[in-house]
């Protein structure tokens, strides 16, 4: 309801979004007022132009159905954030439902309320062509790191972008900027570029929600109920008549009348708590008006003369551009090959789930290749692939359909390795003087394909060589992860990871990390253990210019404990690196060094370990012994009970191997235990 209190601009920053306050238009557009006080004066005369059309009831002929072409950015990083084509029409279907008033708990809505109720004539459809002339199932996937942390600054409006003038851009992404914000869209004309137009939403509220209808809400045009764009608050202007005057946004389902105390005109009746442009829940929301009909309709058709800030979206020119038009028909569109795994390390004998998310066309034809996996090929959408033989692996999938085929081939996507260290050593230190040490032994996961870890020769700590993250051109939340090779650490005890380090940052206030990691089972699992980060890893202050190292002194010692938990056979270490960004300058690392206690009395059964495994039929126990030995092997279920004497005898020094056929035992989990006269030694088998 339209009232007279003078407007004033509050200056108000993104973090004082409080967290029950699931919509964040009003803060992002007053953030851009602050930054263009132009977008104000646009704001303006766009509600002082809807008054004049209300004024002169120069309203078009809606009879037609107004199609916006549609495309969802679904930003991720490969996580549940890359949500399912199926949730986002779920999403649709809810949203044009509302859009149409054709959602079934219209009858929820008060009755006194009832007769304002308005189908709005605009239907949400996903483009089928792209904005450079491809087939497209309106769904784009980009993976970026600027799904976390979704602000109007953090990028992620220009990580994927299709022309604001032709397509409504919903950006899907992990989190936000502040908890607490579902989501956020833009007035018309209120965006500071073209590029932000659109709607910016978690992904965990695409489905059967209605936050999406509420920033829809936004992008053609309507306020909260309350007002609230541009400074407004309590007891606010909507520039809508037939929405009574709100107080402040609600929350949860009121009971009906929900009354007010605001000066101007509150009506008997109470506040619409059951609009879609207020903050209750979604099962109390099932009401667009007329009033706010008309403001939707101002937005797409303009005054006389003049054309509507959104007229050109749903114009037959654009809908064939779109391929949204009646008069066109698409064949499928080719895919897009692509697949996810829900770990890249293990251990010899253990597997990996692979899944196709394989996207934009239907697959009808589907391949995969697993280098030194088991299967080795498969036809399925998700496979279980054992790996038997340690190393570094490929992997490949090839999808197809009427339109063609696409591959997709990520080399050296999993790494195998046995369950003991592939270093075995009273001390272990690293300097990267030999580069094919580093390149044969380290593993780099660089998410985003952008600037990573890389092996740098211009200078260390003590020598010419250390390893570098490139961090002066990288973007905020970029990770890259650099993996050290397996140690065993069996014999030691008092364990510290020691390195040397240099950084620096472009501004007084920098944020990136670096976080230490350790797995004892071959990186399928990480415990962190220490971090060095902020103005610490900066440690040489402020430099504008491109940071190098050049001499010792600019180094600085960092020292993690390692807790006996993880002192096994199989250790290693991860250097996961997060950028800031805007203020980043180069990250180098050196010296890596591991000390500790060794024990006189290391383990008689050295190397110990089952092959493959897990086995169908057969396999073979591996060990190493130092010194002649009388060795019995023996199986335990998992209760520690003896389920199968297998093997004893007197064994010669070096390396032996026993054959083990799985006759008369059942599938599953055992334990196979070797003794000697002083100690024994477990591994866990498994049989398919």
């Amino acid at each position: 309801m339209k009232n007279l209190i003078p407007l004033i601009l509050s200056i108000i920053t993104l973090s004082a979004i409080a967290q029950n306050n699931k919509c964040a238009t009003d803060l992002i557009i007053e953030n851009a007022i602050i930054e263009n006080p132009e977008i104000k004066e646009n704001l303006d005369k766009f509600y002082s132009e809807f008054e004049e059309y209300k004024t002169k009831k120069q309203r078009q002929s809606t009879d037609s159905i107004r199609i916006i072409p549609t495309v969802f950015h679904i930003i991720h990083q490969g996580g549940n954030e890359n949500i399912s084509k199926a949730q986002i029409l779920t999403q649709l279907r809810v949203l044009n439902e509302d859009m149409r008033r054709e959602n079934a708990d219209t009858i929820n809505t008060p009755s006194v309320f009832s007769p304002f109720g308005a189908d709005t004539k605009v239907e949400f459809k996903l483009a089928k062509i792209d904005p450079w002339g491809n087939c497209t199932d309106g769904i784009n996937r980009v993976y970026s790191h600027t799904t976390n942390g979704a602000s109007g600054s953090n990028g992620v409006n220009t990580a994927a972008y299709w022309n604001s003038n032709n397509y409504l851009n919903i950006w899907v992404v992990n989190s936000m900027e502040n908890s607490g914000v579902a989501g956020y869209a833009y007035l018309p004309n209120t965006a500071p570029t073209p590029y932000h137009d659109g709607i910016v939403i978690l992904s965990s509220y695409i489905g059967d929600w209605r936050t999406l209808t509420h920033e829809a809400g936004h992008y053609l045009g309507l306020k909260h109920t309350w007002g609230g764009a541009a400074g407004e608050s309590f007891c606010g202007d909507d520039n809508v008549d037939d929405t009574p005057i709100a107080y402040d946004a609600n929350f949860g389902c009121p009971p009906f009348p929900e009354l007010n105390n605001c000066e101007f005109g509150d009506s008997i009746n109470g506040e619409m708590f059951s609009n879609y442009m207020d903050y209750t829940s979604d099962n109390c929301q099932n009401i667009f008006t007329k009033g706010q009909k008309d403001l939707i309709d101002f937005t797409l058709y303009g005054n006389t003369g003049t054309d509507g800030f959104r007229s050109n979206l749903w114009s037959e020119d654009n809908l064939i551009a779109t391929g949204l038009s009646d008069n066109i028909i698409l064949t499928d569109c080719l895919p897009v090959a692509e697949f996810s795994e829900n770990n890249r390390m293990i251990c010899v004998g253990q597997s990996i789930t692979f899944t196709d998310a394989s996207w934009r066309g239907i697959t009808n034809n589907r391949s995969w290749v697993f280098e030194g996996g088991t299967p080795a090929s498969s036809t399925d959408s998700v496979e279980y692939v054992f790996y038997n033989t340690a190393g570094v692996f490929d992997v490949t999938l090839e999808v197809s359909n009427d339109a063609g085929t696409a591959t997709v081939t990520k080399s050296e996507r999993i790494i195998v390795s046995n369950d003991w260290g592939n270093l075995n050593q009273n001390s272990y230190q690293e300097d990267f003087e030999n580069p094919n040490s580093y390149y044969q032994k380290w593993h780099v996961f660089n998410q985003d394909n952008n600037n990573s870890w890389s092996h740098y020769t211009n200078g260390g700590y003590a020598s010419n060589n250390c390893l570098k993250i490139n961090n002066f051109e990288n973007s905020p939340n970029e990770i890259d992860e650099l993996i050290s090779p397996s140690y065993n650490l069996h014999n030691f005890s008092n364990v510290q990871l020691n390195f040397k380090y240099a950084g620096s940052s472009r501004n007084m206030d920098p944020s990136d990390k670096l976080q230490i990691y350790v797995s004892n089972d071959c990186g399928k699992n990480w415990n962190l253990r220490g971090s060095v980060q902020y103005a610490t890893l900066t440690n040489n202050g402020f430099q504008s210019n491109e940071f190098e190292p050049n001499s010792s002194t600019i180094w600085s010692t960092k020292s993690i404990s390692i807790v006996s938990t993880y002192l096994s056979d199989n250790v290693r270490f991860k250097f996961k690196f997060t950028a800031d960004g805007e203020s980043g300058n180069n990250i180098y690392i050196d010296d890596i060094n591991i000390t500790g206690n060794v024990s006189i009395n290391e383990p008689e059964i050295l190397d110990f370990h089952i092959s493959p495994n897990p086995f169908t039929d057969n396999c073979t126990v591996n060990f190493l012994i130092k010194e002649d030995k009388f060795i019995e092997l023996e199986l335990l279920n998992l209760l520690g009970k003896k389920v199968q004497y297998i093997f004893s005898d007197n064994f010669t020094k070096g390396n032996h191997k026993i054959a083990i056929n799985r006759k008369g035992l059942n599938k599953g989990i055992y334990l196979l235990k070797a003794s000697t006269k002083n100690g024994q030694i477990i591994k866990k088998m498994i049989i398919n």
